[in-house]
């Protein structure tokens, strides 16, 4: 069927008609407008997060874990003064011949095992020197167990200016649990003592459970420019007393350094004393070239000799 359309004069009528709203059509038109503002209200409302649901704001990771959450240390301290269980031993002269705990290590290390929190507490609540004795030695405790959590009361009690070798010790447990990270913390401390205690102890870490970050540790801190230096021998030294294959493995891969020769040098000169027979060994399996040459010519040298027979009358 053809589509039926108006002629022009229907067309005209229309046009000449006054045009009235439909009843109520006003009413409608507003309850619609009300229903319409009513959902995007309701959608806008869902949309937001809800105050009691709200995540809290994310804040860059510190290169030091969090504590725990069941650690002590979490509690505020108290507001009134702290009494010990037991009264504080008199201070003992200590003999610089032994490191052994005196009486008043002991009263503070058996009340931290019961509660560590009322300890610290009343260790801040002390007069210097007391105060800094008193923490350091809740400090290390920590450590043992938690070394993250007692490297951050360090630095929240001021050691790292007031007692850098005492964090320094903190560290060291804390670089033998997190190596990576103890690393990429020490390495961002600003030149000064802190970071000169830091650099030692955690290289001994590394030559244990980080061999590679050992290297850069000695790459970083001791290689000069135009050969091996005092810090850089001492440091390959402390390598070979801790881990001599892996300072060799690290040394041998370094072909392209203009010090690797003398640094193999100074390693054997410190390993054969003591490790002759695995120097050889090491030796025998490197390939021929000016490491291996240098290498043997100082393994006759530094190798340990025969004592001479006595000669007789």
């Amino acid at each position: 069927m053809k589509p039926i359309r108006p002629s022009l004069a229907t067309v005209a009528n229309l046009k000449q008609q006054p045009v009235c709203p439909a009843p109520n059509k006003g009413k409608r038109l507003l309850g619609a407008a009300m229903i319409l503002g009513f959902l995007v209200i309701g959608i806008v409302i869902y949309r937001l997060p809800s105050a009691q649901h709200t995540a809290p704001p994310q804040h860059e990771e510190s290169l030091i874990p969090p504590l725990a959450a069941s650690a002590q240390t979490q509690l505020p301290a108290p507001t009134y003064r702290i009494e010990p269980p037991a009264p504080l031993p008199q201070e003992e002269p200590e003999d610089p011949r032994f490191h052994r705990p005196t009486s008043r290590d002991r009263w503070l290390a058996e009340w931290a095992a019961k509660d560590f929190q009322a300890a610290r507490a009343w260790a801040t609540q002390q007069a210097q020197p007391l105060k800094d004795w008193a923490l350091g030695n809740l400090h290390s405790l920590l450590s043992k167990t938690d070394p993250a959590g007692a490297l951050r009361l360090c630095l929240e009690s001021g050691f790292d200016q007031r007692q850098p070798l005492i964090t320094s010790n903190v560290f060291q447990s804390y670089a033998a649990a997190s190596p990576e990270a103890a690393y990429a913390w020490a390495t961002s401390l600003p030149e000064g003592t802190l970071r000169e205690y830091c650099a030692p102890r955690l290289f001994t870490e590394m030559a244990l459970h980080a061999p590679d970050l050992a290297g850069n540790i000695v790459l970083n801190t001791a290689a000069s420019e135009d050969g091996v230096g005092p810090k850089f021998v001492s440091m390959i030294e402390r390598w070979c007393e801790i881990r001599p294959e892996s300072a060799a493995a690290w040394l041998q891969a370094k072909t392209t350094a203009p010090w690797q020769l003398d640094a193999l040098e100074v390693l054997v000169a410190k390993w054969s004393p003591w490790g002759h027979e695995a120097v050889a060994t090491w030796i025998e399996k490197m390939p021929a070239g000016p490491e291996r040459e240098r290498t043997q010519k100082a393994f006759e040298l530094y190798r340990p000799r025969a004592p001479a027979a006595p000669e007789e009358p």
